[in-house]
């Protein structure tokens, strides 16, 4: 699986131009020397939006901080971009190479988002079993990741859903099945929207973009469906 994953990067990298080749290389070597890789990104886009000064992997000498421009560190390798190019790459790389969670598997999200939902429960841990994955918009630029329902209620009346990313994810209750079947599928999908069509998970959208494509699948700010 990684080794595909890693052949679907690289494909996306040759079409970037705001990189040279030995940037390219530089950001090749980023996904396949850390098992916290994608923690690293996630903890990028914090800094990116204020949440943190930097984020490092100590024992790797990774760095990254942000001043006018993005500074990624490497130890002996340096890049520097602006923030919406930086953006662009952290996401690619994260939606590419983040495991997706099988049909079935039952997750804990996170108390900000149940709190968005107003859901009339006597427990702040909510759990959802997710029913659909890669849930594109008709132009295929964008997707939520998850579709799920309630447990152990199932949709929310109205034959409503959830949608929502990985980032929303606390925990995992319970792994749903996996295959060779399924590995394939998730290539197959990752391959065909993040590398055919160029698309953006939910999760990495600007604002305005967000709020658009909300309308068109008809899911609310909440991540429900209906709203």
């Amino acid at each position: 699986m990684q080794e595909e994953l890693l052949r679907i990067f690289s494909d996306y990298l040759e079409d970037v131009e705001y990189l040279n080749q030995e940037q390219k290389v530089m950001f090749l070597r980023l996904c396949t020397e850390s098992k916290k890789l994608i923690t690293f990104c996630y903890d990028c886009f914090l800094c990116m939006n204020g949440g943190n000064e930097k984020a490092e992997i100590e024992e790797k000498q990774w760095n990254f901080y942000m001043d006018s421009q993005c500074h990624l560190d490497l130890g002996t390798e340096k890049i520097m971009l602006n923030s919406e190019d930086m953006r662009e790459l952290l996401g690619k790389i994260i939606d590419i190479f983040e495991p997706v969670y099988p049909l079935g598997t039952v997750v804990e999200l996170k108390e900000d988002f149940i709190r968005s939902l107003k859901l009339q429960s006597p427990d702040r841990k909510v759990k959802a079993v997710i029913v659909e994955r890669f849930t594109a918009t008709k132009d295929k630029q964008t997707y939520f990741p998850y579709v799920g329902v309630i447990y152990p209620v199932g949709t929310l009346g109205y034959g409503r859903f959830l949608h929502f990313t990985s980032a929303l994810v606390d925990s995992v209750v319970q792994d749903g099945y996996r295959d060779e079947m399924e590995d394939a599928y998730v290539l197959l999908m990752k391959k065909e929207l993040l590398l055919d069509h160029d698309a953006v998970s939910f999760g990495f959208l600007q604002r305005e973009q967000a709020e658009r494509y909300r309308e068109e699948l008809g899911v609310g700010k909440n991540g429900e469906e209906g709203d």
